[in-house]
């Protein structure tokens, strides 16, 4: 299934851990935390922001928008 993706990306470590024990070693690579596309939050899990309330949809989706636009200035200069 993993083959199939340029990218598969997890939103926290947990889900990361699930994905990389799923897959072969020879796309290992293509597994990813989501926050480690953007220096600012490489390392960190994308919170649920149900739990944080107004201020916390606002975290996440700022969080979200700047990680994306990375993710697409990547996928660019890869041609993906």
């Amino acid at each position: 299934m993993i083959s199939r993706f340029d990218y598969v990306l997890a939103m926290d470590g947990d889900n990361l851990q699930t994905l990389l024990r799923l897959c072969p070693d020879s796309l290992r690579q293509r597994v990813q935390l989501y926050g480690d596309l953007h220096a600012d939050y490489a390392g960190q899990d994308v919170p649920d922001p149900y739990y944080g309330g107004a201020a916390g949809f606002e975290r996440v989706l700022d969080m979200v928008e700047a990680i994306s636009v990375r993710l697409l200035e990547r996928m660019r200069v890869e041609g993906a």
